[in-house]
């Protein structure tokens, strides 16, 4: 009998301060918590009629500047980007959206705080609020300046393929209509990098997914390829020397630098001309002892066919000269031969 009457004044507890937030503002609807019929493990009655009413209390309270969201309404922020934190902090916290509006005037500061006083009671509900934020705060044209940032906004060097796609979806997300998947992956598979789209040329892609899956292997497969280092080379410590990676490099690293130069002197390959053992020899006319620059049987024959050279173009010269003194005279007596015909001959001046 006495469990049940304590039971009995709980409810009446409950119920009064039921009464008591709705008098406040606070509705039945509002209320996100459902009320336990019974709490286990409590020790006393009292205690569970006090951890009730200590609940119900936490429920019905609501401090929206814990959220550390604002908007001021400048062009610098993004209303769209403000909304959605708003709105992923409310399904978070279980907040329902007449509560939320309740507690608006928390969110705005500055020019925004204004146009919020002024319209907060014509407009009367959060989704209607939200409808309006949209009007005043987007500019006129705002679906068409944002589908062109989408057309040109490219992936960038630094951007995996899943964050890339992230940020697209959510710029698609703010259009006031929806766009179709088969246009969204259309714009991706031409603003994806071009390592991508390399790669991906022939390769059929049916959703977004797919192509995130795609661009995935694709990132992997490049981390491996520039992770890739040279295996190392032969080492006499290694317990399968047999089966160590030998490269070209060491087969030919003994093989001496000289091996195409050939000995004039003795005409073997390997060494030079200054370094052969054997007796030195002019490879001109073959005088031992001597190379061809310092014989002195070669100098002397250049030295004669220098000289030879010389008088036979003194000779040549000469002859020309002789020629050409030859041929004036001829012409001076044939001047003479006409003048003595009658022809005038010129006469010197003076």
């Amino acid at each position: 009998e006495e469990r049940k009457e304590i039971l009995a004044l709980r409810s009446q507890l409950i119920l009064v301060l039921g009464e008591l937030f709705a008098t406040n503002g606070i509705s039945d609807e509002e209320e996100d918590t459902p009320i336990p019929r019974k709490l286990h493990g409590e020790s006393t009655p009292k205690q569970g009629a006090d951890k009730e009413v200590k609940e119900i209390t936490q429920v019905n309270q609501l401090n929206v500047s814990k959220w550390g969201i604002k908007f001021n309404g400048d062009q610098s922020g993004s209303i769209n980007s403000f909304l959605e934190k708003v709105e992923e902090m409310r399904e978070a916290r279980s907040v329902t959206k007449d509560r939320l509006y309740r507690a608006a005037v928390e969110l705005f500061e500055d020019k925004a705080l204004i146009w919020f006083r002024a319209n907060r009671e014509r407009i009367g509900s959060w989704d209607r609020l939200v409808q309006e934020l949209k009007l005043e705060f987007r500019p006129a044209d705002y679906d068409d300046r944002l589908w062109e940032e989408i057309r040109k906004r490219t992936q960038g060097p630094d951007e995996t393929i899943g964050i890339y796609v992230a940020v697209m979806e959510a710029m698609f997300n703010r259009l006031s209509e929806g766009v179709g998947e088969a246009e969204r992956l259309k714009i991706l598979r031409r603003n994806i990098a071009p390592f991508y789209q390399m790669q991906l040329g022939l390769t059929k892609v049916t959703t977004i997914q797919e192509l995130i899956q795609l661009g995935r292997s694709l990132e992997a497969t490049r981390s491996a390829v520039e992770a890739y280092v040279p295996p190392t080379r032969r080492n006499k410590k290694s317990l399968e020397p047999d089966l160590a990676y030998a490269g070209t490099g060491e087969i030919n690293e003994e093989m001496p630098i000289l091996a195409e130069i050939q000995c004039w002197n003795c005409g073997k390959t390997g060494h030079m001309t200054r370094n052969c053992d054997k007796i030195l020899k002019c490879f001109g006319c073959g005088k031992a002892g001597v190379m061809k620059a310092q014989c002195p049987n070669c100098r002397n024959w250049r030295r004669g066919n220098r000289e030879s050279n010389r008088e036979s173009n003194w000779r040549r010269d000469g002859d020309r000269n002789r020629e050409t003194r030859t041929d004036r005279n001829n012409a001076n007596v044939e001047q003479v031969e006409e003048s003595g015909n009658g022809v005038n001959a010129p006469q010197r001046a003076g």
